[in-house]
C-alpha cells in the first residue's frame, strides 16, 4: 500500500494482470492487513486470507482449488516493472508448451535476487537464490505456469530453488523484458521508485 506517484504500489501489478484479462485476480495476504484487504475488495479482487510460511506456499495458496491444467499468473505487489503486456507474453509461452514461463529483468541488485541462467534458445537452465557472488544480473519477477507444474513447490522454501531443481525435467521458458525491475523492499529502492515521475 506504499504510495508510488500517488497510487498504491500494488496497483501497478494489478494493472498488469488486468491487461491479460484473467478470469479472476486473487490477493494472498494476512488478516492483519485490513487496509490491503479493504483496497483489494474495493478493486474487485478475490482475497485469500492465509499465513503461508514461505513465498512458495504463498503462491500456491492462491491456486489450491484450480485444476492442474489451469494457467496461473503470479507477481509480487512490492515490485515495479514493465511492460504492461508481460503476463500475456508469459501466458502465450505456456500455451505453446512451457510448463512454467518466467519474466526476466536486469537488476541493479543481483545479490538480493534470484539470478537466472538462460540458454541461447531461451530456456532456463539454472536459478541461484540470492547469490553472495552473482555471476549475472538477470532475475525473474513474474511468471505464468500450469498449476500442476507448481504443486510440488510446496516442499520448497524458495520458488527459485524449485525452478532450479526442475528446469532439467520441466521446460521453463525465460522471457526477457526491457527496463528496470525495482523491488521496493529497501529504503533506497523505495526512495528511487517514489522519485520516478513517469509512474
Amino acid at each position: 500500500m506504499v504510495p508510488i506517484a500517488g497510487r498504491p504500489a500494488i496497483s501497478y501489478l494489478v494493472e498488469h494482470l488486468r491487461a491479460c484479462e484473467p478470469d479472476a485476480i486473487r490477493l494472498v495476504t494476512r488478516e492483519e492487513k485490513p487496509d490491503l484487504v479493504g483496497w483489494a475488495r474495493a478493486e474487485g479482487l478475490e482475497v485469500v486470507l492465509s499465513t503461508p510460511p514461505t513465498v512458495a506456499v504463498s503462491i500456491l495458496d492462491g491456486s489450491r482449488d484450480l485444476d492442474d491444467h489451469a494457467i496461473v499468473l503470479t507477481g509480487f505487489p512490492d515490485t515495479l516493472w514493465e511492460p504492461r503486456n508481460a503476463f500475456a507474453m508469459l501466458r502465450d509461452e505456456v500455451l505453446e508448451g512451457a510448463e512454467i514461463a518466467l519474466g526476466l529483468f536486469e537488476t541493479a541488485e543481483p545479490e538480493r535476487c534470484d539470478i537466472v541462467d538462460l540458454s541461447p534458445s531461451g530456456d532456463v537452465r539454472g536459478v541461484v537464490v540470492k547469490p553472495s557472488r552473482p555471476e549475472g544480473a538477470l532475475t525473474w519477477g513474474c511468471l505464468a505456469a500450469r498449476v500442476g507444474a507448481l504443486r510440488p513447490m510446496e516442499s520448497w522454501q524458495e520458488p527459485g530453488d524449485y525452478f532450479d531443481a526442475v528446469c532439467t525435467t520441466n521446460r521453463i521458458a525465460g522471457v526477457k523484458f526491457p527496463g528496470r525491475y525495482v523491488d521496493i523492499g529497501t529504503p533506497e529502492s523505495l526512495a528511487a521508485a517514489s522519485n520516478e515521475s513517469t509512474r
